[in-house]
């Protein structure tokens, strides 16, 4: 990257001819009216008021309210408002329309002169320093320089130069300065320069007050003392001429190291300050006098304690330092978390060493980038700046972030390259500066790279590493050799026909059942896994164990499954057919040994029957339930009951039909017999053996919302779906039967017009099949019933013959022995007898009726 030339700085003539020609340019503007305000992007007219910023010079309108609204809106907080292009601050809003020399309001254009000029002297302060005011006439822009000529010395006042008056070019000469610097010792050394001398560096030698060191020093820092403090304890005598100074290295006067802190007239109280000399009759001549103490205690504050109320000395009054305190001192850490406490010999030793007492948490904060947390000691930071260097990749590819650790995307990388860039093919160049990172120059060309197959190149030149698939069609075998597969894009090599594999595997036995696929059918080390499918001689069930190959099949036991069951049926289970053959195994050695004992084997619950398809079907013995269920189809069979293959009795089929839907077949009967009808139609559609599909649907003429209501509400009686579509008034109904769920009801809501009592009942009735069994019995011939009953117009329903009680004398009691008695009782017997001998109950008319707001159309 080549770097960039240093603008060299302009001298006073170069400056002098840009303000001239600015000023020029900016008239020249004014008189053909082409200056446009830097607010509202128009021109500026002669006739239009204006305001011109002192500092930048640009011109506004302000008939326009341009700068007047932009100070009202930029105000600050000081009440300032800047400069829309130099951001200059001022304080007045400029309200009024005065000239550029700010001496006539609202001034008017003459011929020949500058717009908004009034044509007087200017006046204005041409520089800093100048004298002398401007004398063109009011002008826009700044004020050209002074024409007068001044002589000015140099710094050091060596020589002489004449110069424009107010310019601010520095006179300067070749020669040192040479003036005494601030130490008054040394001399300045710099060529002649402007303001003061610099502070002396030069290097001097310090000896500190008691001679046993000393050190080099710039002058400036000796702050006018010859000598220094070293630090090391004074060697010198107090002018008693006995004691040793206990002070550092100081400096020493005329007396020595200072009066004696033990001479008799400066000790005139006790040690600890409660009681004076002639308090206790103690008179000191000398320096080496004992100095008397007193009872009282000492009181002294001592260094530990807490900072509002310190510990005191509880000694009795004494010579020298205080005894260590026996009490504790609590210190908190500099977060203010923790607290501890230590004994006031250990806490002033710590204060002592200078240090700071850090608890042991850390600060778990996240920092300032939103990814790194703090992690540091005992923190007392309110933000946590993270200092870290991000480091992460930028865009290009190329470079490194190097900014501090920061939340979101890095910048874009600045980095420029000041070279040529040439596509792939090098027909297209994009001239510098490139940006780092930025793809290859778009290029028009086909691409010229080579290509492994020898179709036309259909793709331009472009900057990736590979060149798009080829998706010329050709002809490709698939990967088990099954067919040649055709309009395949060239670029895919091989394709699946979907077929199945069906080569032999390496075992010999099996072949591949994989679909068409790629590669060999079984992996490298990979074996066989399919189970054996040779019979085994005893049970004919498959071997099932992993594929052995051509090898015999290896002894084990059979696990497949076999569904097992009682003599009656009633009991089914599962077992392994190895656990089978053990249990017929053990059935068989029991009944031979009936056999050979001379007992023929009774026919009951544990005997086994021989048949060719059900020998090994009914070897579990029949449990207490299978004899329950027994005993009932014996009594049901007695009394002429119909029961299940449970020996339950069957109950007979009921339909509710609520209020609602017989109140439609009250007032609207004849569209209750259209959609009935309809739904009928349909069922019947959809259950012709020409027709394939699985469901039908019926779409109804548009109506109102009550009807639809009922067809949504008489559906649900024939198992049909039912949606409601389209907008009002046209909305309308579509039904939906599946086959195998739809069918119609137990009795048809148009058969209660012949039952008037029925109909006419109040809520809900529930309806039975034998309704009007009577009535049947009594007609005279089939044709009349056909009309009178509605059992006719059932389709698929079961008939239920009317049971009548036999006449029959009462059964003879059972003996004792009753292998049956735990299950039912005589008594239960005559119960149920007397119960199924009750003659049919007439419609039954039950209360309950559905909530009439289940149903929504949903329309508003």
């Amino acid at each position: 990257m080549r770097p960039r030339p240093r603008r060299k700085r302009m001298d006073e003539d170069d400056q002098e001819l840009v303000m001239v020609l600015f000023l020029d340019r900016l008239i020249q503007q004014l008189e053909d009216d082409c200056y446009e305000c830097a607010i509202c992007c128009q021109v500026i007219h002669a006739r239009q008021g204006i305001w011109s910023c002192k500092t930048c010079y640009h011109l506004f309108h302000i008939s326009g309210g341009c700068i007047i609204n932009w100070a009202k809106k930029s105000k600050e907080e000081d009440n300032k408002w800047r400069c829309p292009t130099c951001q200059t601050k001022y304080e007045a809003i400029p309200y009024n329309y005065f000239c550029f020399c700010h001496k006539e309001r609202n001034p008017t254009s003459r011929l020949g002169e500058t717009p908004h000029s009034c044509g007087n002297v200017c006046g204005g302060r041409r520089a800093p320093g100048c004298p002398h005011p401007c004398n063109e006439p009011c002008h826009p822009g700044p004020c050209p320089e002074c024409p007068v000529m001044l002589t000015r010395r140099c710094n050091c006042g060596a020589i002489q130069k004449a110069i424009r008056c107010g310019s601010t070019v520095e006179v300067k000469c070749d020669k040192v300065c040479d003036r005494l610097l601030a130490c008054g010792e040394h001399r300045c050394a710099r060529v002649c320069h402007e303001g003061d001398c610099d502070k002396c560096e030069v290097v001097v030698k310090q000896d500190c007050f008691c001679g046993s060191s000393s050190r080099e020093i710039a002058c400036f820092e000796r702050d006018g003392s010859e000598h220094y403090s070293c630090g090391a304890p004074c060697k010198g005598l107090y002018s008693c001429g006995i004691h040793h100074c206990t002070r550092n290295c100081h400096q020493i006067g005329e007396a020595g190291c200072g009066p004696c802190p033990s001479a008799p007239e400066r000790i005139t109280r006790c040690p600890c300050g409660k009681c004076t000399l002639e308090e206790l009759r103690v008179q000191r001549v000398s320096c080496q006098d004992p100095i008397p103490t007193c009872k009282n205690v000492c009181g002294k504050v001592l260094p530990c304690g807490s900072a509002e109320k310190r510990h005191r000395c509880r000694a009795l009054c004494h010579v020298g330092e205080c005894p260590p305190c026996d009490f504790n001192t609590s210190i908190i850490c500099r977060c203010k978390q923790v607290k501890r406490t230590l004994p006031c010999k250990e806490y002033v030793q710590f204060v002592a060493e200078g240090s700071e007492f850090l608890c042991e948490r850390r600060c778990k904060k996240k920092k300032s980038c939103g990814i790194h947390k703090c992690q540091e000691v005992c923190c007392i930071q309110t933000e946590h700046i993270c200092m870290q260097i991000c480091n992460k990749r930028l865009s290009c590819g190329l470079h490194f972030c190097e900014s501090i650790c920061h939340a979101g995307q890095c910048p874009r990388c600045l980095n420029t390259s000041f070279e040529e860039q040439y596509c792939h093919c090098g027909r297209t160049v994009r001239p510098p500066p490139i940006p780092c990172g930025a793809p290859l120059p778009e290029c028009d060309q086909p691409c010229a790279r080579p290509h492994a197959c020898n179709h036309p190149v259909t793709h331009r030149c472009h900057g990736e590493e590979h060149c798009p698939p080829c998706t010329a069609l050709v002809e490709r075998m698939c990967y088990g050799g099954h067919e040649l597969r055709k309009n395949i894009p060239c670029h895919i090599q091989a394709v699946s026909c979907g077929r199945v594999c069906d080569k032999p595997l390496g075992c010999g036995v099996h072949n591949c059942n994989r679909n068409c696929h790629a590669g060999d059918c079984l992996r490298e080390g990979e074996k066989c896994t399919r189970p054996c499918m040779v019979l085994r001689r005893p049970c004919e069930h498959p071997c099932a164990l992993p594929c052995h190959g051509a090898s015999p099949c290896p002894e084990s036991e059979c696990t497949q499954t076999v569904n097992v069951t009682c003599e009656c049926g009633k009991r089914k289970s599962q077992m392994k057919c190895s656990e089978f053959e053990k249990m017929i195994g053990r059935l068989r050695a029991f009944e031979n040994e009936d056999s050979e004992g001379g007992h023929a084997a009774e026919s009951g619950v544990g005997a086994l029957k021989r048949s060719a398809s059900m020998e090994k079907l009914n070897c579990l013995p029949c449990d207490d339930e299978c004899k329950k269920i027994a005993r009932n189809k014996r009594l049901a069979e007695a009394l002429e009951l119909v029961t299940d293959e449970n020996g339950e009795l069957e109950r007979e089929p009921t339909i509710t039909y609520s209020e609602y839907v017989k109140g439609e077949l009250r007032t609207n009967a004849a569209f209750v017999q259209e959609i009935e009808t309809n739904f009928l139609e349909l069922l019947e559609k959809l259950g012709d053996p020409t027709y394939l599909g699985t469901t039908l649907s019926h779409n109804f003429r548009p109506m109102s919302v009550e009807k639809r209501r009922f067809i949504h509400e008489y559906a649900t009686f024939f198992f049909i779906e039912t949606t409601s579509v389209d907008d009002p008034p046209k909305r309308s109904v579509i039904a939906t039967a599946r086959r195998g769920t739809s069918r119609p009801p137990l009795v048809l809501l148009t058969s209660l017009q012949k039952y008037p009592s029925v109909l006419k009942a109040r809520g809900p009735s529930t309806l039975k099949s034998i309704i009007n069994d009577d009535t049947k019995r009594n007609e005279p011939n089939t044709e009349d019933n056909s009309t009178s009953s509605s059992m006719k117009a059932l389709r698929g329903i079961r008939h239920f013959k009317q049971r009548v009680a036999p006449q029959l004398a009462r059964p003879p009691p059972l003996p004792q022995f009753n292998p049956f008695a735990a299950l039912c009782s005589d008594d239960e017997e005559e119960a149920e007898a007397k119960k199924t001998s009750q003659p049919p109950a007439k419609p039954t008319i039950l209360p309950q009726e559905k909530d009439p707001d289940w149903w929504s159309d949903e329309e508003d």
